[in-house]
């Protein structure tokens, strides 16, 4: 969602005062199948059997208009721990903190490749940005059946087409 944030800056600072933004962030697993360590596909390939080959230029270019160089190299792997560390930086530190958690994990997957589920690279976020007990909280089942009850809430409700095509022009 960098975008919107890139968008709501733009704006004058009277018309941001009119309509404040404060934008939460709730889990979604874009692909539940791929709920696993290690998945031998990567997020580039995935890309090209969902739509084309040819969607990568398009993102490409979506991509660098929001701040992001693609690396489709990154390995798909399970979500859970980053968003349970979202969902923990919200609690922390509501909407703000939690905006900083999400572009910095989104940055190391979408840029260099980490995958999402590397543990240490998502304690090195909670530590930049000060998010307290993230080890013990990641090492826990904490947040595990508040982020699956997001994600079947989502499903039963069918908004697995719309977030697909909004993750598809990357709203990130």
């Amino acid at each position: 969602m960098k975008w919107i944030d890139t968008a709501y800056a733009l704006l004058s600072s009277e018309t941001r005062a009119e309509l404040p933004l404060a934008i939460s962030r709730k889990p979604f697993f874009l692909y539940p199948a791929h709920m696993q360590k290690n998945v031998p596909e990567r997020w580039g390939e995935r890309v090209s059997k969902l739509y084309s080959p040819a969607t990568w230029s398009h993102i490409k270019h979506l991509g660098s208009s929001a701040g992001y160089a693609f690396n489709y190299d990154s390995p798909l792997s399970d979500t859970m721990d980053s968003h349970r560390l979202c969902m923990l930086a919200e609690k922390q530190g509501g909407p703000a903190l939690q905006k900083d958690v999400v572009h910095e994990i989104s940055r190391r997957y979408f840029e260099e490749g980490v995958p999402l589920a590397d543990r240490s690279s998502l304690l090195e976020v909670a530590s930049k940005f000060g998010v307290e007990g993230a080890e013990a909280y990641l090492g826990s089942d904490a947040g595990k059946e508040r982020t699956v009850r997001f994600r079947d809430v989502l499903h039963q409700r069918n908004h697995y087409q719309l977030i697909k095509i909004v993750a598809a022009c990357f709203t990130i």
